[in-house]
């Protein structure tokens, strides 16, 4: 749906994004040509996956791109003890003259929530700073995160506070 000069909005059907981005992917980069600056919002999805490989295409066209995400609340923020954000990861790209673009895709999580379930169904630990359980308290068994604990914002014990305002900041930009 077109909103605006530089604005298109997606309804993903509760599909993936994927789909839903690719329908708008070329009126997004006629968008951004005419006007300098293009956002593309897709709603109704239940599942994004990586970020980067939509970012990237748009940096290999010339432009600079931005994507964010929020998702179910499983990340406790800085001095919390309850989920309240999501792993509301960020990806960025940026076209280079003479080589390929520069591309990051990072969750503002301490680690990915598919990375805990993984742990979980192999029966590993997870490192410390990971994950908090039920009752609010440092875990290394991903089970524990799983089961009703939460995860925690990247940056470790002195930086949690920013991992959570990025989160926060996510959490504000996308689920508008």
């Amino acid at each position: 749906e077109d909103k605006a000069p530089g604005f298109l909005s997606v309804d993903a059907a509760n599909g993936f994004a994927q789909p839903a981005f690719f329908a708008a992917k070329d009126r997004l980069i006629a968008k951004a040509r005419a006007n300098g600056i293009a956002l593309l919002a897709i709603q109704g999805s239940h599942h994004f996956a990586a970020l980067w490989p939509d970012v990237e295409p748009l940096a290999r066209e010339g432009l600079v791109a931005l994507t964010v995400v929020n998702s179910m609340a499983c990340v406790v923020p800085s001095g919390g003890s309850k989920a309240l954000f999501g792993t509301n990861p960020i990806a960025f790209a940026a076209p280079r003259e003479n080589g390929d673009p520069v591309v990051f895709d990072l969750a503002t999580s301490a680690t990915a929530h598919g990375d805990i379930q993984l742990a979980a169904r192999a029966g590993h630990e997870v490192p410390h700073g990971y994950g908090v359980d039920k009752d609010g308290k440092g875990t290394t068994n991903p089970k524990e995160i799983l089961d009703g604990g939460a995860l925690l914002p990247f940056g470790g014990e002195h930086g949690a506070h920013k991992g959570s305002a990025l989160s926060m900041m996510v959490e504000l930009l996308a689920a508008a």
